[in-house]
């Protein structure tokens, strides 16, 4: 346990990670343990490496529990913290994830389908959600690894990687596993901790990147905000336009006897000139933008300090977007008024109704 290590140390820590991790939303844990369950343990092992962005390919063994110095399967485990409520150590989950010194660096091609073997003993189906726990934990070390950290040896650092990388609620659950005894003086409990950090410290860990989380997430649904508003504000651009268009084609083929002169003389020049194209290719940008921000704010559920620039990045790039689409819009409403004026009111309601029913029907 880190008992000397004080909480600004631990914020401190949170912050220099953050600034290279980020910060994930929570994964659910009943997940991970449907997955073990349902596929087996190889398959909720690599969800765990592709959770943590490690695209690597485990390769998981199951060794004995009882060790002896000469065992062929014998391996130098670099286990978590095991304590009992007074501090001792005790058995339990045993793994090892073998980190050859040629592992690649993060991000780089090579890390893909790069092959890291994982070694757990036989007792991890006893407490399965301390198993996921301990394989969260060690592939914490290769993550590392693979950055470069200077923190990779670190237990502190790397007890506080699935923290940050959404795996909290996996954290609580498995990291402590209560032991019964039957004995002359009846039922005892026994708790067993996995991992380096304290209750209160992990708690506190916890707290501070919730924190930020909420944050970074405010920020997404502010660009969600406007992304709804510029869905609107198209859907009125679009719409004040196919309105143009259509007030246009009846006036071609119901000439009016009596015109405004300002009226006839604004038609002659709408005539002459594509303005339909021409305010048509302005909203198509808008809406090229908005696609392709939406596509990337959806589905975003990690937090790197380059996401949140570009959310707010984003985010001033749609305000112009719609900032232009309400100039469009007044452009068109302005001429599509003078038109309608000389559109018959049957064929005004016949529109309307047909605009009704072709929402209805979208």
């Amino acid at each position: 346990m880190f008992d000397r290590v004080t909480d600004a140390a631990i914020t401190a820590a949170l912050d220099e990670m953050i600034a290279c991790l980020g910060v994930s939303e929570e994964i659910p844990f009943h997940d991970l343990l449907a997955l073990l369950y349902g596929k087996g343990m190889q398959t909720c092992v690599q969800e765990i490496a592709t959770r943590l962005r490690l695209p690597i390919r485990i390769i998981l063994s199951c060794v004995p529990n009882d060790f002896t110095p000469n065992h062929p399967a014998r391996f130098r485990s670099r286990n978590l913290v095991q304590t009992d409520e007074t501090g001792h150590g005790v058995e339990g989950i045993v793994a090892q994830v073998s980190t050859p010194p040629g592992l690649p660096m993060f991000g780089s091609p090579g890390l893909v389908g790069f092959p890291v073997e994982v070694r757990v003993t036989d007792n991890w189906s006893a407490h399965p959600e301390t198993f996921i726990t301990v394989m969260v934990h060690e592939l914490s070390h290769v993550l590392l690894a693979s950055l470069w950290s200077p923190h990779k040896h670190s237990e502190l650092h790397t007890d506080l990687v699935p923290i940050l990388l959404g795996f909290r609620e996996v954290g609580r659950r498995g990291r402590t596993v209560s032991h019964h005894a039957i004995g002359a003086d009846g039922i005892t409990q026994r708790m067993t901790t996995y991992g380096y950090l304290s209750e209160v410290q992990f708690d506190l860990a916890c707290k501070y990147v919730t924190g930020v989380l909420e944050r970074r997430q405010g920020e997404k649904m502010r660009l969600l905000e406007v992304v709804e508003k510029v869905r609107r504000k198209l859907k009125k651009a679009s719409g004040t336009l196919a309105a143009y268009r259509d007030y246009m084609q009846y006036l071609d083929q119901h000439i009016p006897e009596r015109m405004k002169g300002e009226h006839a003389r604004r038609v002659v020049e709408l005539h002459g000139k594509d303005y339909g194209g021409e305010w048509q290719s302005r909203i198509a940008p808008a809406r090229e933008s908005m696609e392709a921000i939406e596509a990337f704010v959806r589905p975003l559920n990690h937090y790197t300090t380059d996401a949140v620039e570009r959310l707010r990045v984003y985010a001033r790039q749609l305000e112009c977007a719609s900032d232009e689409l309400g100039r469009v819009t007044g452009e068109i409403a302005k001429d599509a008024r003078i038109l309608q004026k000389y559109v018959g009111i049957y064929y005004r309601l016949f529109r309307a109704l047909r605009c009704h029913f072709q929402e209805y029907a979208g």
